[in-house]
């Protein structure tokens, strides 16, 4: 009788701690804040030169595509390194929202403070960004 009530228990706890473990790995919907966005500044993190984008259309294709894609948390940064940084200003020349690529290839990003993967694989379209410092 003592052996199926522990393998019930030790079942139990095994897939308590699975589930918990594989929090981290859940496919997310980020919340970014552009409503409010008059224009967006992007820099190159290497020459940290920027690039100003006003064109409202142009501003709504880079806010469709980080919103288009899901993201995977991967923990907390280890530095402070990236790619290129993205920051969205409002008329008042307060930031709205930052966002960094974090890999060359644009499948990981920084994001509050939080790295994440882009989801299934996928990346953030790097034409959308890597030829305006050619």
């Amino acid at each position: 009788m003592k052996r199926p009530i522990a393998f019930i228990i030790a079942l139990i706890v095994a897939l308590s701690l699975a589930g918990c473990s594989s929090d981290g790995l859940k496919e997310i919907r980020l919340h970014f804040n552009f409503d409010n966005a008059d224009y967006l500044l992007i820099y190159n993190g290497q020459s940290e030169n920027a690039v100003k984008i006003t064109d409202e259309d142009i501003l709504q294709s880079y806010a469709d595509e980080f919103n288009s894609h899901k993201y995977v948390k991967t923990g907390k940064p280890s530095d402070v390194d990236y790619f290129y940084r993205f920051e969205w200003y409002d008329v008042d020349n307060q930031k709205v929202e930052s966002i960094f690529i974090t890999e060359e290839n644009g499948y990981k990003i920084r994001y509050n403070g939080e790295n994440y993967k882009v989801g299934d694989d996928l990346n953030i379209k790097q034409e959308l960004y890597q030829n305006l410092f050619e």
